[in-house]
Order: structure tokens, then C-alpha cells, then sequence
């Protein structure tokens, strides 16, 4: 049945599957074709929320096609709000758009929403020409490299941490391009890049010399000083259309000259560049589309719509910078031309076309039914039974049900301690889940239960392949657990401030582990100075850290009276301790939860009432 469905599929221009309800089961529909094309498939959803928990079910059933998948964001921002977009966005975008030009031959899965896909971008020729290539021990312009990070929207910062930053120190340069995993450090003597190496931005220290890196744009509107005085005009002539007093143009227009952009200007990229791309101009060759209900798609574009025009008529009224909807924005009815120039699969819930359906037209696709049935029976049960006796006595009829049938049943846990819950409350019904480690290795096993640890939004019977998956939500229910505990320190998060600490103080480091503080002192640095902390660790060992990454220490809470034993730096005594740590605190909740199932399936003893001999006593 599935290869069957699979190549009806993949025999077909056009075709809808009919899949009465969301779940997984679309996930791993997807990940067999994508298996079995060898070709790219974009996987269009309604919203964000949908995109992200569609990937997480994808990497559940294809955890292998990590590598091949790109996830496409959409701006959470309507343009002409004079807000820029947010750095973290707008680099994975960048990055998301680099992967798919040069992925060659290699077949992605390009996950994305509809709203994404009505967006103009930037041309692929301004991404091509701002790329630059560095290599270890040739010269290149260190000055007009500078110059050039600067017009693709790069920050400059004292030190590299998020993508889309860099940081100038001497002959110094660190740059965080988007899409790679670790920030560069190239070494300059004059203009030759004498070494590059990865370094990481939570310690600073370099990870590993590499020969050759690519530097790729920040943001998608790169001002550079060639192409300033077209983008200035074209700001001039934005704001006459506008009806912008010649006051508030000239603002606009000399805060660009003064710092080569304006808050917002990555939402009016018609004003950057003359001619945009769309998302499909982007696409591989021979992509095959996969449409997640193409009504909703629909109804959510047309919302799209109507908010970016009322935005754009709001912004018009108050006499602020705009441009006209059209030139950054696909018209829905456009976007499904391409859409229909191409090789697509739409999951509709029913075999029922509708005169407002982009896609109707039953002569031109072919209907194939996807025969799964989903958990939602089972759920129910389970959660009636929840406050009865055997409250999992669904369950297991359930399981000796697929069982009779000679399925292989997977039950599907987030974490290692919801198993052992699991596998002791079954204990007393005579079954013993057997572990799995990865999905696809359940084919390869005979009828049974087993159990694997993995996130996955729901599961699915299905017959034909003869497996059946069920979530831990499904059996135990979602439950919200509300904890009373400080959120973990994180870079950029709340942090101590050097008041709060007194010299000979104990404090935690997140990378070296237990030290004394010192106090604060000033060190001058390349002719910079600047304020540090000073920490001191075993054998005098000396730390300074910038006062601006005091979030990477904490104080030191332990036994009264007791004085710890300082860390030495460079040693593993710290990461044996946080990992026995660790293992302390899974194994302390590991036996609270086999306490607390046992208590759950035996059965109480119930006492009699009391009688005369006891009211004597």
C-alpha cells in the first residue's frame, strides 16, 4: 500500500491525498517521498506553529535527513511599522536562502508557510556578488571587507556571539556569518589573512584552524556605496507617492546617508533594489510541492492580504514611508500560478472540491485515499479511565489488539524517565516493552512492543506497513507542570551585577567551574580600555572576564560553614561534576517516578470501620 500510494504520487502532475485528520502521519508520508524522489520537496503550511511541529515529526521518522532540511521563516513583523526585523530572523533567513542556491544536485526539504511564500526577496544575484571568500594566506582589502559587513548589515560589537555580528581588535577580525555553526577569527598582517580558525562564542576560545570561509549577507537589503544614490532616489520618490512633506523625506533620506539605512527598510525592498525575486524563482529545478490543506492555505493568504493593505493604507494616512503592497508582496492568485506550474501533492481532510478551492480542478488530479486511523479513540478511552481502577486498562487492550493483529508497536516517550514509568506501570499486566532505538529500525523487527525516546506529535495505525505508533500524550495526556524554580542563567539573560559580589566572594563559572572573586580592574587592550572581573582559580590561575559577560558567573550556593575546593583551569574535575551532578538528580527522579507508579497500580488494602474494641483503646 505504501509504495503503492508512493508512486501514484510520484506518477501524477497533480494529486490530493485525502487525510481526515492532522497528525504525524503527514510527516511520515512526506519523509517516504522525500526516501524515494530523489528530488526537492517544499512542504507549504499554514503557520509557524504548524511548520515547526510538522519538522519535529519529519526528523522523528527521518532523523538522517537532518542535513537536507531547511526551514524558510517568515518575518513576524507587517512591513511599514519603521521597526527592523529581528537579527536572529532575518540571518536564517539568509542563511535558509544560501543553502537552497548552492545546494546543487542535492535534493532539500524546504519547509516553509504561506505568508513566507508571498513575500518578495532579495535578487540571487546580490546574494552571488556580496558572497566573499577568504582564504588562509592570501591578501584580501581587511579595510573594504570591514566596509562590506557593514552595507550586508552586519553589527559591530566588542564581542562576536549571534550571527550577523563582527568585532575589529588590531589585526583581529571575528565574524559570524549566518548559517554557520561557529563565529571565524581571521588573523591579519596588513591585508593577508594569515590564519582563520573557529572560535566559540560562549568562551572565546578558537575551536579549530580551517583553510577557507564564506562570508554571505546579514540582511537581505545590502546598501552598498554604489548603489546608494538609486536607493535614495527611489526613497524620494516613494515618499512624493506617499504625499510626504519634503521635511520628513529629507529625514529619511539623510538618516541613510549618515548610517546606510532606515529602521524598516528591510520590509520595503522595492526602494533597494529595482527588480525583486520571489520564493519559486529560488527552487531547485523539478521541486515538488506537498500543500498542507490548500483551503486553509488559502483563507490564511487572503488574511495576509488584507492586513498588509490595511497596514499600507494606516502608514499612508499618518504620512509616514511607504510603498505599494504589490511591489514586496505576491498577489495569492500569482502565487498559485507558480504553484501550478509545478509537480504538487495537496492533504486535503475530504474528497470534496469547493468552487473557492485554488486547486479545483478534478479533470486535471487524481484522488488517493491514505487508509491510517489516528489515536483519537484511544485517547478518550484512556482518559474516562483515567480516574477508575486499571486506569490503563485501555492500553492494553489496545496493544494485545495490535498484538493479535501481528503489528509492531512502538510507544513513543519524550524522555528516558517517561519510559521507566511506562514500562514499570505495564509490569503488572504482563507486558514488557522491548527498547527501539530509531524508528526506522522498528521495520526491521518482529511483532511486539517496544518503546523509543523521541518527539513526535501523534501517532498512527497503520496496516499495511504493520506498525502502529503511540505518544506518551496519548497515553498519559498532556499535562502542564508548573515548577517553582529560577530560570537557568544564559547568555543575555538576567545576571548578577558586580554589586551584589564582595572580593573573596565564591563564585560558579559556567565553563571553568568554582573560583574567588577578586574584584574589578581595568586592563588596557590594543590601545582600548575596558573593565574586567577578576576571578581566581586553583594554583593562582587568573581569570578576566569582560564585565559585559558577567551572565557566564553566579554565586556559589552550598553548605554553611563549608569553603568548596577551588577549580583548576583547563582541568575536567568541573565537567565530572556537573555531569555526576546530573546523573544524581535523573537517578533521585528516575525512583520517585517508579515510587510513585507503583503506588499508582497496587491495590490498597481497605480497612474496616472502627468498632467498640477500638473506641476502648
Amino acid at each position: 500500500m505504501p509504495n503503492q500510494l508512493i508512486n501514484e504520487i510520484k506518477n501524477a502532475d497533480k494529486s490530493v491525498v485525502i487525510t481526515p485528520t492532522d497528525g504525524s502521519h503527514k510527516a511520515w508520508l512526506t519523509s517516504q517521498l522525500f526516501k524515494n524522489s530523489r528530488k526537492s520537496i517544499v512542504v507549504i503550511l499554514k503557520d509557524t506553529k504548524r511548520a515547526l511541529q510538522f519538522i519535529e515529526d519529519f526528523l522523528f521518522f527521518l532523523p538522517e535527513g537532518k542535513d537536507q532540511l531547511i526551514f524558510f521563516p517568515g518575518y513576524h513583523i507587517l512591513p511599514f511599522k519603521s521597526l527592523s526585523y529581528h537579527k536572529e530572523t532575518s540571518t536564517n533567513r539568509l542563511a535558509a536562502l544560501s543553502r537552497i542556491m548552492n545546494a546543487g544536485s542535492k535534493p532539500l526539504i524546504i519547509v516553509t508557510i504561506v505568508d513566507t511564500i508571498l513575500q518578495k526577496l532579495i535578487p540571487q544575484k546580490e546574494i552571488n556578488e556580496f558572497a566573499e571568500l577568504i582564504i588562509a594566506n592570501e591578501e584580501i582589502d581587511r579595510d573594504g571587507l570591514v566596509l562590506k559587513l557593514e552595507s550586508g548589515g552586519y553589527t559591530e560589537t566588542s564581542l562576536v556571539e549571534d550571527p550577523g555580528e563582527y568585532s575589529v581588535r588590531g589585526g583581529i577580525l571575528d565574524i559570524f556569518s549566518p548559517g554557520d555553526n561557529y563565529p571565524v577569527r581571521i588573523e591579519f598582517f596588513g591585508d593577508l589573512a594569515e590564519s582563520i580558525r573557529t572560535f566559540s562564542p560562549y568562551t572565546q576560545r578558537g575551536i579549530k584552524e580551517i583553510f577557507e570561509t564564506i562570508i554571505i549577507p546579514a540582511t537581505e537589503a545590502i546598501i552598498t556605496k554604489e548603489n546608494l544614490p538609486h536607493i535614495l532616489a527611489r526613497i524620494r520618490q516613494a515618499g512624493n507617492i506617499a504625499g510626504l512633506l519634503a521635511s520628513k523625506v529629507r529625514h529619511v533620506v539623510n538618516e541613510t546617508r549618515e548610517f546606510g539605512r532606515f529602521p524598516g527598510i528591510e520590509s520595503m525592498l522595492s526602494i533597494v533594489y529595482e527588480d525583486l525575486d520571489t520564493f519559486f524563482d529560488y527552487l531547485p529545478e523539478n521541486t515538488f510541492l506537498i500543500l498542507d490543506s490548500p483551503e486553509n492555505l488559502e483563507s490564511h493568504a487572503m488574511d495576509f492580504e488584507e492586513k498588509a493593505l490595511f497596514n499600507y493604507k494606516t502608514t499612508a494616512s499618518e504620512s509616514r514611508l511607504c510603498v505599494e503592497p504589490d511591489s514586496i508582496y505576491l498577489k495569492w492568485d500569482k502565487a498559485t500560478s507558480y504553484i501550478k506550474s509545478k509537480k504538487y501533492v495537496s492533504f486535503k481532510q475530504l474528497d470534496v472540491t469547493s468552487q473557492s478551492d485554488f486547486l479545483a480542478n478534478p479533470l486535471d488530479q487524481s484522488s488517493l485515499l491514505f487508509d491510517y486511523q489516528d489515536n483519537t479513540d484511544l485517547s478518550s478511552l484512556l482518559k474516562r479511565q483515567g480516574a477508575k481502577e486499571n486506569p490503563l486498562l485501555p492500553l492494553v487492550e489496545w496493544l494485545n489488539e495490535q498484538l493479535d493483529n501481528n503489528m509492531r508497536v512502538l510507544c513513543v516517550v519524550n524522555q528516558e524517565s517517561q519510559s521507566k514509568r511506562l514500562i514499570s506501570l505495564l509490569k503488572p499486566y504482563g507486558i514488557e516493552p522491548m527498547p527501539c532505538q530509531t524508528f526506522s529500525s522498528i521495520n526491521r523487527k518482529k511483532s511486539g512492543i517496544y518503546y523509543g525516546i523521541g518527539n513526535v506529535s501523534s501517532g498512527f495505525v497503520f496496516k499495511h506497513e504493520g506498525f502502529s505508533l503511540v505518544t506518551d500524550n496519548e497515553i498519559f495526556g498532556k499535562k502542564r507542570i508548573r515548577r517553582q524554580y529560577k530560570a537557568r542563567r544564559d547568555l543575555k539573560t538576567q545576571f548578577i551585577t558586580p554589586e551584589e559580589l564582595k572580593n573573596g566572594d565564591i563564585v560558579v563559572h559556567v565553563e571553568h567551574g568554582v573560583g574567588q572573586y577578586e574584584g574589578l580592574c581595568s586592563l588596557k587592550l590594543n590601545g582600548l580600555s575596558q573593565d574586567f572581573i577578576l576571578i581566581v582559580y586553583q594554583d593562582n590561575d587568573k581569570l578576566y572576564l569582560p564585565v559585559d559577560r558577567i551572565e557566564m558567573i553566579g554565586k556559589y550556593i552550598g553548605v554553611d560553614g563549608y569553603t568548596p575546593v577551588l577549580d583548576k583551569i583547563g582541568s575536567k574535575a568541573w565537567i565530572k561534576s556537573k555531569a555526576k551532578a546530573k546523573e544524581e538528580v535523573e537517578k533521585l527522579a528516575a525512583d520517585l517516578l517508579n515510587l510513585y507508579a507503583q503506588r499508582k497500580v497496587n491495590k490498597g488494602f481497605a480497612f474496616s470501620r472502627p468498632d467498640n474494641y477500638y473506641n476502648d483503646f
